[in-house]
């Protein structure tokens, strides 16, 4: 991962957290005016459905993941 150089401020975890919710949130709004109502409410409906799983897409994803999760946080 780069390091800021030293000419750049330096945020802290607070900063840093506020900067990215706020990147992301102008991305799900971008994002949002890109789809109708009603695609939104076919795509919710979607969440009732009783639909069938693969154990083992689900076991790789878990996998994935926990994997995405550790290399972010660091071992707790």
């Amino acid at each position: 991962m780069k390091r800021a150089s030293s000419s750049t401020p330096s945020l802290d975890g607070d900063q840093h957290a506020e900067m990215s919710t706020k990147l992301k949130m102008e991305e799900i709004e971008e994002l949002a005016a890109d789809v109708s109502a009603e695609e939104l409410r076919e795509f919710l409906a979607a969440d009732g459905l009783d639909v069938p799983f693969d154990p083992e897409f689900k076991e790789r994803l878990r996998e994935q993941l926990w994997s995405l999760v550790h290399n972010r946080l660091g071992p707790r």
